[in-house]
């Protein structure tokens, strides 16, 4: 099978853009949060295009999970459920 790579230009220079992953990790008081967001960066003119962002925070209910990617935005909470014997 072969593998494919997308290119993505930049809107503005036609050129090939850089792929970039930063996660940043906040402590609350009620727990902590991750957000990861992946986007593409112009080598040239610095534009940048977010590709997907997500967010990963605990809560009351479980971890709840909200993605965002082409404008379209999605959450899950998952939580832990104890079975009897």
């Amino acid at each position: 099978m072969q593998s494919s790579e997308i290119e993505v230009l930049c809107p503005r220079c036609k050129v090939p853009m850089n792929f970039y992953s930063r996660t940043e990790r906040t402590s609350r008081t009620d727990g902590t949060e991750i957000n990861i967001v992946r986007y593409y960066k112009c080598p040239v003119c610095g534009k940048t295009i977010i590709d997907e962002e997500l967010l990963v925070r605990q809560t009351a209910e479980g971890v709840k999970i909200t993605v965002k990617h082409n404008g379209l935005k999605k959450t899950a909470i998952i939580r832990e459920v104890s079975r009897a014997g």
